[in-house]
């Protein structure tokens, strides 16, 4: 069973881990305005009518009941969110999915996040593999994942949209057996 009340250090000393919490998502609701939101040209599930309490609500509710979603934060409060979700039926094969909010970005909150959350799920959670799902056109958070520690390892065999494949990274770096997380 998973704590719900996991706080996660990272290499940064101004950043940590934690649960992500039905507050955060409120917090998030506004860092990453303009609401409502849309990726790849299609609206969010969370989003709800420019209604941004009822869309954070949504948000904390849907977001992945069998993984574990992750707030990032500094002395300047919530900078990123991170989600663990498993894949394939169990944990043993799980995705990362990461979001930097915009001014906080280009900090090393993104790459420092998605190692200490890939390094807790290999440690702590029993995952075999962590993978990451990319736009072969979004080349800032294919180079969040490299900094990382994830190494492409080749298309993911779907696409968003008619022309936007996805390229597959899978986390590489080696775990160190003496530390725990």
């Amino acid at each position: 069973m998973i704590d719900r009340q996991l706080s996660i250090p990272t290499e940064l000393p101004d950043l940590t881990l934690r649960t992500f919490r039905e507050e955060d998502a409120f917090v998030w609701a506004e860092l990453t305005r303009p609401f409502p939101r849309t990726w790849y040209g299609k609206r969010r599930s969370f989003d709800t009518r420019g209604n941004r309490e009822l869309a954070a609500t949504e948000m904390y509710y849907r977001m992945h009941p069998n993984g574990l979603a992750l707030g990032a934060h500094t002395q300047e409060g919530l900078v990123a969110r991170f989600e663990l979700t498993p894949r394939s039926g169990g944990i043993a094969l799980t995705e990362i999915g990461y979001e930097v909010a915009q001014p906080f970005r280009q900090r090393g909150y993104g790459s420092a996040g998605a190692r200490a959350a890939a390094q807790f799920a290999l440690s702590q959670l029993g995952v075999q593999t962590v993978f990451a799902r990319i736009s072969e056109f979004n080349v800032a958070s294919q180079r969040t994942a490299m900094a990382a520690g994830f190494e492409e390892t080749g298309s993911d065999g779907w696409a968003i949209g008619e022309y936007d494949e996805m390229l597959r990274f899978t986390y590489a770096e080696p775990l160190d057996p003496d530390s725990q997380v």
